[in-house]
């Protein structure tokens, strides 16, 4: 009951600072429970006794508040505005506030909003499925129709996760030799891909424009292959100044287009970059590569559909099995170039969500986030749309359905002040909002939620390969029995929300968030994570 009482207090007064005024609170709080417990059984009466006991700890954020304040003074900004949350992991009780409700854009920690939506609504069993299908007739070893794959937002089909690229084949090649045992020798007519269980809106509203064609500014589909991405492959040169030399994975000529200007360099300064034509898979590769050195990045395609049947037409070309027609998407082909009914051939199960949420977490994966995203949107009602082969089915999965699955969502948990606004799942839009307040409060009711204990444990912690790997560099050890978070990075942006511990058991939840900042990145996490480090003190 008091547990309730002082969350809705709270909730009407937008956080009580743990100082005088919350201490005559507890204080108040004990005699009315001494007085009101005179007449329980004794055990209620310990119970009760142990609850306060716990709470009346809480006076040590009278000296965190106070020392963040002080750190936080002492740090240079870069003329940016910095929002912290600081409260009782159990209890709605703030220890330090500092412009914590302010909308800050909340960059990669909305995807742990994704997650903690996802988890609830999709089942950390939920598995996305590819289904390959076959259309027309067969006639003397020739199929008179189509191949057609199928999908429903899958994004592990990809060689970023394996140990040989080449391992990524493994599942089209599967369906290579389930097409010949069909007696199939030739397809006369094309291979499609129906990436319509999605809405034809490739990326997110307020994405960064500037940065199509990088490997984290994915386009989104239904129907994902290689993580809607490319490999280059750089290899080692000798001589300053000439054109470096690569290999692309996979190779697909005439749909796949690289314009290499990345040059050999005793001491190479510039960043490699990758920029793609508005229209088709032309990319252009700037930079330099080092002397005497490999490298491997990643560039961004277009048309992920017609990407995804283009690969399995090269594979099916490769393993015996002639395609007469071209390879394409359902959005680029038109209804006549394939029948309209088909039969299911194979299924292919991504692994279950919680592991992708985990690799998504631990990796920063904006592909798994906009495609967890509009498989929420998809369940909450989506767009009203056709599905597949001119046949009436589902609802489209959307980046606007996305939004008002996790708006539900977050509304449920009753978060402070205004709504919050996310347009996406992975945090690249420059319009999502979230206040820090809101931030540690989603954090804490989340984790109070029947799927609370797994979405924590989607967390990082400090020395651990992936999202936080390099921070809090001097403590990583020790940092990573007390802490665990989710970071987030934009331009002049970079936030950090999860969990801390202090030696003492004391347990808070925070929300760190800069804005407009032109401190270099790495100075801004240092002092976030000296922050950080403060509350396990």
């Amino acid at each position: 009951m008091i547990k309730d009482f002082a969350t809705r207090w709270h909730d009407g007064r937008r956080g009580i600072r743990a100082h005088g005024a919350w201490r005559t609170f507890v204080f108040i709080g004990l005699a009315l429970a001494a007085a009101l417990g005179a007449g329980m059984p004794a055990g209620a009466q310990e119970a009760r006794i142990a609850t306060l006991a716990d709470m009346e700890k809480t006076s040590s954020y009278d000296e965190l508040g106070r020392r963040l304040e002080a750190r936080i003074g002492e740090m240079d900004w870069g003329d940016g505005q910095v929002g912290i949350a600081v409260e009782d992991a159990d209890y709605a009780i703030t220890a330090c506030a500092k412009n914590a409700d302010t909308p800050f854009n909340p960059a990669g920690v909305a995807k742990a909003v994704t997650a903690a939506a996802a988890l609830e609504t999709l089942g950390a069993d939920f598995r996305f499925t590819t289904e390959l299908r076959v259309a027309g007739r067969i006639d003397h070893k020739r199929l008179k129709g189509a191949i057609v794959v199928r999908g429903d937002g899958d994004p592990s089909i990809t060689a970023q996760f394996l140990k040989d690229a080449d391992d990524v084949w493994e599942p089209l090649d599967r369906w290579a030799k389930l097409i010949r045992r069909r007696g199939i020798r030739e397809v006369d007519g094309p291979v499609v891909g129906d990436g319509s269980a999605f809405d034809d809106q490739l990326y997110g509203p307020g994405w960064p424009v500037n940065r199509i064609g990088e490997e984290t500014v994915p386009p989104v589909s239904a129907l994902n292959f290689n993580g809607n991405c490319f490999d280059i492959y750089w290899q080692e040169g000798k001589k300053d100044g000439e054109i470096a030399r690569y290999r692309l994975f996979p190779e697909l000529p005439g749909f796949l287009f690289f314009a290499n200007n990345v040059r050999l360099r005793a001491r190479a300064i510039q960043d490699r970059t990758y920029s793609r034509m508005n229209d088709g898979n032309l990319v252009n590769a700037e930079g330099e590569l080092a002397l005497k050195t490999a490298a491997h990045d990643r560039a961004a395609i277009k048309q992920p559909a017609t990407y995804f049947a283009e690969a399995l037409r090269t594979r099916l070309v490769q393993k015996g099995v002639k395609v007469t027609g071209r390879a394409g998407s359902t959005a680029d082909l038109s209804p006549g170039e394939y029948p309209a009914e088909s039969e299911l051939v194979d299924t292919l199960q991504s692994p279950p969500l919680l592991a992708l949420l985990r690799e998504m977490m631990s990796r920063d994966l904006p592909l798994t986030a906009e495609t967890a995203f509009k498989a929420l949107g998809r369940r909450s009602g989506g767009e009203a749309a056709s599905a597949g082969m001119g046949g009436s089915g589902p609802v489209r999965g959307s980046f606007a359905g996305g939004s008002r699955a996790v708006g539900q969502y977050l509304g449920s948990l009753r978060l402070p002040g205004r709504p919050s606004i996310l347009l996406d799942g992975s945090g690249l839009s420059a319009m999502n909002r979230m206040t820090p307040r809101q931030v540690a409060c989603f954090l804490r009711r989340a984790g109070e939620r029947p799927t609370g204990e797994v979405f924590k444990d989607l967390f990082a912690r400090p020395g651990d390969a992936g999202a936080l790997e390099g921070r809090f560099a001097q403590r990583a050890e020790d940092a990573g029995r007390f802490i665990r978070a989710k970071n987030g990075s934009g331009e002049g942006i970079e936030t950090l929300a999860g969990w801390a511990t202090s030696a003492t058991g004391r347990r808070v939840v925070f929300a760190i968030m800069v804005r407009d900042s032109h401190t270099p990145p790495a100075v801004l996490r240092s002092q976030i994570d000296e922050l950080v480090l403060e509350m396990t003190h």
